[in-house]
């Protein structure tokens, strides 16, 4: 096969970026086959399971290549989630090269997974090898990483991106969600493969790489033509060997279309399988799976209750069996059933004990192991914590309070500071009655949490919101904001399209009827009264007092009577919502939703 690349891309990360459709995956699948043509050791990771079609000719009449397929459909061997630190010492010290098909893994499983093989092929390799994975938006993920396992294979991820290549070895990825994979690993990228993509998002991640490795410039013609490219239709780009940005357009594969959906598939007989020798692989990995599962807590427990049970049918079985022939035999015949028939069960019970009692000092070596922790949190959890004073609007006295301010702060006249605070209006921090409280304890059938519901109610009445004006509506901090996001994702709830959250017909079927979130002017400022901290509101005050006009740092301390740290601390928690905005040098004003119906 001829490459529309020169072959010095392959001494360098390349990744291939576009939208569903576009040939990103064909376009590798070129590469790989021009690799194994000239004998080179390829390793194929990919989340699906289509890249089988390896093995046969595009008719499924001939061979294809010699390369073991783990996982998924058509598959010479299945693939354990548990095997990655087997896999890996299997295609870091052979000569192999395989394809691992992770369709069936459970996100969980599949983060585990690339841990073990990662971590374990970047130890352990010897020689050179050819790295593709294809989704790598699933490997390196972009955004804020809430999991400390996804952080790990995160991590990984991207230590091969910026070390492996040393140590032989040598990436190919994809992703057709461009605007998902992480920066580091997209700009540890020498040459990048652009397809046709039609999103901001997806086009701006494009934009990082050529931020990040090549001319601004002379990427402008590449980022204007990317929407109308046709299928299989590429920017070609590798500064580093001075190749592109060039157009080129990848021919089709040469081996089956396992890529294309099944229904168009056909039914062509895959007569062409190209066998390999599989024997020693399957008995090592069969006794690596054997060992870990050996050492996994929750499998020892298993195996505990389906040994217990095993014991009681033993002893359940033995001495039926022989009550039903003693009576109808002779002696002698009695003695040989006691020895060939009853004996055996006798036999087998004390070995199931045995097992019992091995697999039950596992489980106490875990226990031990844990006690510690379980002490310490514990003696934590066993401290008391003392209950916050419970205030009502109606019988809150704020008298006590406003004369303790004014009298830490003489220099200040108590007509400036009532005006800005009545006494009457003084609320305690902490839950209030009103609009946001009777809006909080609103819950949709499925029990939605009270931050997850919120979210998806501002964006669900919108139709979607970016996330600085999630923030404003909601009241949430960055923080907590992004969290809430996450989660409504991983339910199917909404969806994150880089900085613009929308719902999903099942987030807003979850959601049913909801009141509706002020949008900004003065039903939201009453909404931010009833729910803001007394001293975030103090401060927020004087800013909508200003009628959105900047105010100085001094004259809000002034005002409200609050030293210096209490100041700055009020303001940056209304600057992480979003409800306060620097003017200038030392000036603040309040957001201009808040003035804006």
């Amino acid at each position: 096969m001829t490459l529309p690349l020169p072959k010095e891309v392959f001494e360098q990360h390349l990744i291939a970026l576009g939208k569903t459709g576009a040939g990103k995956s064909s376009a590798l699948r070129d590469m790989v086959e021009w690799l194994l043509d000239h004998k080179e050791r390829v390793v194929i990771i990919t989340p699906k399971a289509d890249w089988w079609g390896l093995k046969v000719s595009a008719d499924g009449k001939e061979q294809g290549y010699e390369i073991v397929v783990f996982g998924g459909d058509h598959a010479d061997m299945p693939l354990h989630h548990l095997s990655g630190k087997a896999m890996a010492e299997l295609l870091a010290t052979g000569n192999r090269s395989a394809v691992l098909q992770m369709r069936d893994f459970m996100p969980g499983e599949r983060t585990q997974f690339w841990i073990d093989f990662a971590s374990n092929l970047f130890r352990l390799l010897k020689g050179k090898l050819y790295l593709v994975i294809d989704e790598v938006h699933n490997f390196a993920p972009k955004g804020k990483i809430l999991d400390p396992k996804a952080g790990l294979m995160l991590h990984w991820s991207n230590k091969l991106a910026s070390e492996a290549r040393g140590l032989g070895i040598t990436l190919l990825a994809a992703s057709q969600r461009p605007q998902k994979v992480h920066n580091d690993f997209l700009t540890s990228c020498e040459t990048l493969i652009a397809m046709r993509v039609t999103t901001k998002w997806d086009r701006d991640a494009v934009k990082d790489w050529i931020e990040g490795c090549g001319d601004p410039i002379q990427g402008k013609e590449v980022l204007n033509t990317l929407a109308g490219m046709k299928r299989g239709d590429a920017w070609a780009w590798s500064p580093e060997i001075e190749f592109g940005p060039k157009q080129v357009h990848f021919p089709m594969f040469k081996t089956f279309d396992s890529f294309a959906p099944r229904k168009d598939q056909g039914t062509v007989k895959l007569k062409g399988w190209a066998e390999t020798d599989l024997s020693d692989i399957r008995e090592k990995l069969n006794q690596y799976v054997k060992e870990v599962e050996a050492n996994d807590p929750k499998l020892l427990k298993a195996k505990v209750a389906q040994l217990e049970r095993e014991l009681q049918t033993a002893l359940i079985r033995a001495p039926q069996k022989s009550n039903t022939v003693v009576h109808k035999t002779s002696e002698a015949e009695i003695r040989r059933i006691l020895q060939d028939e009853i004996e055996p069960w006798r036999e087998y019970a004390q070995t199931i004990r045995r097992e019992l009692v091995a697999a039950r000092k596992l489980l106490e070596d875990f226990s031990r192991a844990a006690s510690s922790v379980t002490n310490a949190s514990g003696t934590f959890l066993a401290q008391s914590v003392p209950d916050y004073p419970k205030f009502t609007a109606q019988k809150y006295d704020a008298k006590p309070i406003q004369q303790e301010l004014l009298a830490e702060n003489t220099h200040k006249t108590s007509t400036k500071y009532s005006q800005i605070i009545p006494t009457k209006n003084l609320i305690p921090p902490g839950p209030r009655p009103g609009l946001a409280e009777n809006w909080r304890k609103t819950r949709d059938p499925n029990g939605l949490p009270v931050g997850e519901r919120t979210v998806l109610t501002a964006v669900a009445q919108h139709g979607g919101l970016d996330r600085a004006h999630l923030t404003i509506l909601t009241g949430y901090k960055k923080s907590s904001r992004n969290a809430y996001i996450q989660r409504l994702q991983q339910k199917g709830y909404v969806e994150d399209n880089g900085d613009l959250v929308t719902p999903t017909q099942e987030g807003m079927t979850a959601l049913g009827q909801y009141e509706q979130i002020p949008r900004g002017g003065q039903a939201l400022r009453e909404f931010y009264q009833q729910k803001l901290p007394v001293g975030e509101w103090t401060v927020l005050k004087v800013l909508l007092d200003a009628q959105g006009a900047p105010v100085g740092r001094e004259a809000i301390g002034e005002a409200t009577g609050y030293q210096k740290s209490s100041r700055n601390a009020y303001l940056q928690r209304l600057a992480a919502r979003q409800l306060v905005t620097t003017a200038g040098r030392d000036m603040v004003q309040a957001a201009e939703v808040l003035f804006r119906n």
